[in-house]
């Protein structure tokens, strides 16, 4: 099903013409998917929106569908700029995930958002086709430009690692290894307010913006996710490899990608994603799994059944034909398994998180 995102607003304004794709996925770790994800066309401008939810399945998965819903939201309602209105959708999101974590009576319920709002500048600057790039991120979820075939990261990871990282007190191949690098030091509902980053860009005809999870991220490297968008030059096809390269490095954490690529032309564009709503509708929580999850699910559910089915046999066969003890003679008494030695694993005592700057872990 194809919907077309250039559609004039009550006020006659046009949105960027955008070619979008969407994906998430539960990856192979997990058993629920707590990323959600939107796309929105409004006024002059296009809002895509990522976060990954924290807390466990209930938790994370409220986290971030509530975070989506309400940033939305709140843009809609604004009365200036879409672009304007970012930090402060950011802050009602925080306030209402840091209110549900409080009705729930539990901490550790959070997520991370990355926001990216391209706007055509109705004064039109000819140097960038007259659009402009506006992002906001809480957390260690990425907002990317890929340009003339050159993968460029615009955001700053909010974690422990990356402190390290910056701090030189960690090489980027030391932090891929490192115990804490799920450790985040910002997301929304840890505290009453929060802080996101801003940033602004030009946006040049042919550019695609991709936003994503640490499911992607932390899975393959960045030469590899540019290896990939210069191969694929459909966005359905490009977000289904780097979905697939995710999950064949490990799929250790659910996995959700946006592209956006800003097209030429002025003429309408068919959105490569059924998952993008058109016009400006009831928001509804995102999608929380992608197809192949729900055919895993199914996998499992059949085959749980089919071991149910087995045990029963075995219990009834050894009703009819008891089976007699092993014989005592020539045994050696067992012994229980020794625990490994686990101080390896650890980094020295300079490199550990500060009481109280990590807020989540193990996501």
């Amino acid at each position: 099903m194809d919907s077309h995102l250039l559609k004039t607003d009550s006020r006659g304004r046009k949105p960027p013409n955008i070619r979008i794709a969407t994906r998430t996925d539960v990856g192979l770790r997990r058993v629920h998917n707590e990323d959600s994800l939107a796309t929105l066309p409004l006024g002059n401008a296009c809002v895509l929106v990522v976060c990954d939810g924290m807390g466990g399945h209930h938790g994370g998965a409220e986290a971030s569908a509530l975070a989506v819903e309400v940033f939305l939201q709140t843009l809609q309602q604004s009365k200036q700029g879409v672009a304007q209105t970012m930090p402060e959708g950011v802050q009602a999101a925080n306030q209402q995930v840091f209110q549900a974590a409080r009705n729930r009576g539990v901490r550790m319920m959070g997520t991370t958002l990355v926001a990216a709002v391209i706007q055509r500048d109705e004064e039109g600057d000819k140097e960038n086709d007259g659009h402009q790039l506006h992002l906001a991120n809480v957390g260690d979820s990425r907002a990317y430009l890929f340009r003339n075939g050159q993968l460029q990261q615009l955001t700053n990871d909010h974690s422990h690692v990356a402190e390290l990282i910056a701090s030189g007190a960690l090489t980027k191949e030391q932090a891929a290894q490192f115990p804490g690098r799920n450790v985040i030091t910002r997301a929304l509902g840890s505290e009453p307010t929060v802080t996101p980053d801003l940033f602004q860009f030009p946006l040049h005809p042919g550019d695609t913006v991709l936003l994503a999870t640490d499911g992607l991220h932390s899975e393959i490297e960045d030469e590899r996710i540019a290896e990939i968008l210069r191969g694929n030059t459909q966005l359905n096809s490009a977000c289904d490899a780097l979905v697939v390269a995710a999950l064949a490095a490990g799929g250790g954490d659910n996995i959700t990608v946006i592209l956006a690529q800003l097209q030429a032309s002025t003429e309408p564009t068919a959105m490569d994603s059924p998952a993008t709503v058109e016009g400006i509708p009831e928001i509804s929580p995102p999608q929380l799994s992608s197809p192949p999850a729900i055919q895993r699910a199914a996998w499992l559910w059949a085959f749980g059944i089919a071991l149910m089915a087995a045990l029963a046999m075995v219990f009834v066969w050894r009703g009819v034909a008891p089976i007699p003890p092993p014989s005592q003679e020539g045994t050696t008494p067992a012994t229980s398994n020794q625990l490994p030695d686990t101080s390896q694993f650890f980094p020295p005592a300079d490199l550990q998180p500060t009481p109280g700057e990590g807020l989540f872990e193990g996501r």
